[in-house]
């Protein structure tokens, strides 16, 4: 009779252990980690907005298939915010109080300035993807990050560019916003840095019906390139009556200006010799190669959407300090970000591969989609930069600016 009874124990303990099994995932399930997206779906940036919303929910998905950070699912909250300051500030809040999300991912320039102070005072770490505004340039690092390097480097690109080329007289046109200020004030900096002119400076407000006052005293001055620092939504109307009024100088767009759906918006002959400034993934980097393939591949398309990598990088880098920290707080994201980005530590190139080192006990230096994603003592990164033109209808690479060369070229 013993090993009868010796087989209904141990069958007792088996459905005992798997019913524990089942109800401690049952409850793990519901242990959710809150991660709040606040960035633009529509508006001016809406285009770039959406196929970034769309790779973080794809990267999320793959973050919780391996477990989540400390074996917890992600739970995505989003607000948009039209690119819009109020509409920012009324989405931070909401995340924050009614979601409980212990992140802010993805808001613009001027967003980020207006919900810097809220976000901190909140313990909720903001990463954008997209925010190079110079006012963050040493205001940030403790609870504020960006995986997008300084609009002074933005500005300083497009100004060697135009240097380079022989351009001497400039002009400028630039949105009344922080995004295209910010950059518009570097791009100026940078030209009389190196010797140039700016013949006529500009500055005009979103939403108008024309700009027609302004392409005037533009042209007036007769300058050899012009520099748009503005958003699609105004460059649809400004750059078109420009061109229609004669515009033979050439053309600098700011990465704002220039998107994949300018093209197609202002028409291939329009843009045709027409030079644009935007990022530079680390193309010849694992960690791109590893993001083309899972992008191609979860978004249906052949061709990468900028900043994507930015945001790509993002949400790994907040996902792994919360699991190298050991606890799901916006604080505990805060102190670890670094630790997970910087050197030293052993150099990963994606999150499950970080996340297998962290199990092992090692530490890791994360290498990202869109370049090495070191964070300075005010969460700024160095990335890279690239001038494209226009030819026969598409955006071809012309000139690549390292992030090293750039730094260099700052002091």
């Amino acid at each position: 009779m013993y090993p009868k009874r010796k087989n209904v124990k141990g069958v007792c303990i088996a459905v005992f252990a798997l019913m524990l099994l089942i109800f401690t995932a049952g409850s793990y399930a519901e242990d959710t980690i809150p991660f709040g997206v606040l960035t633009s779906l529509t508006g001016p940036l809406g285009t770039e907005g959406e196929p970034c919303y769309k790779t973080v929910e794809w990267t999320v998905k793959e973050i919780n298939m391996l477990g989540g950070p400390l074996g917890k699912k992600i739970k995505i909250s989003v607000s948009d915010t039209a690119t819009d300051v109020e509409r920012g500030i009324a989405g931070a809040r909401k995340l924050i109080s009614m979601n409980r999300s212990i992140t802010l991912i993805g808001p613009s320039s001027s967003i980020v300035v207006a919900i810097m102070k809220f976000a901190e005072d909140s313990q909720v770490p903001i990463i954008s993807h997209w925010s190079g505004s110079t006012r963050l340039t040493t205001s940030g690092g403790k609870y504020q990050f960006r995986t997008c390097p300084d609009d002074f480097f933005e500005g300083q690109v497009a100004a060697r560019f135009a240097h380079d080329q022989g351009f001497k007289r400039t002009a400028i046109i630039a949105l009344n916003d922080e995004d295209t200020l910010s950059i518009a004030n570097a791009f100026k900096k940078s030209v009389g840095d190196m010797g140039g002119q700016v013949v006529a400076d500009v500055t005009v407000n979103p939403e108008q019906t024309t700009y027609r006052t302004a392409s005037r005293k533009i042209l007036a001055a007769n300058p050899d390139v012009v520099f748009f620092a503005i958003d699609v939504d105004t460059l649809k109307i400004a750059y078109r009556e420009m061109y229609e009024m004669g515009l033979s100088a050439k053309s600098i767009f700011s990465a704002n200006a220039m998107q994949p759906v300018t093209m197609e918006i202002l028409g291939a002959k329009a843009l045709e010799g027409v030079y644009g400034e935007s990022p530079a993934n680390a193309l010849d980097s694992p960690a791109y190669s590893y993001f083309e393939k899972k992008y191609v591949e979860h978004m249906n398309e052949e061709t990468v959407s900028w900043f994507t990598p930015n945001m790509y990088d993002a949400v790994n880098i907040f996902a792994l300090a919360i699991q190298a920290g050991g606890k799901a707080d916006g604080k505990t994201i805060s102190e670890n970000v670094r630790k997970v980005a910087n050197p030293p530590g052993v150099k990963v190139y994606s999150y499950a591969e970080a996340l297998a080192h962290l199990l092992q006990g090692n530490e890791i230096n994360y290498e990202g989609a869109s370049g090495p994603c070191d964070f300075d003592e005010f969460g700024n990164v160095m990335g890279n930069s690239r001038i494209q033109q226009g030819q026969n209808g598409k955006w071809v690479d012309i000139q690549f600016y390292s992030g090293t060369e750039l730094a260099q070229g700052a002091k």
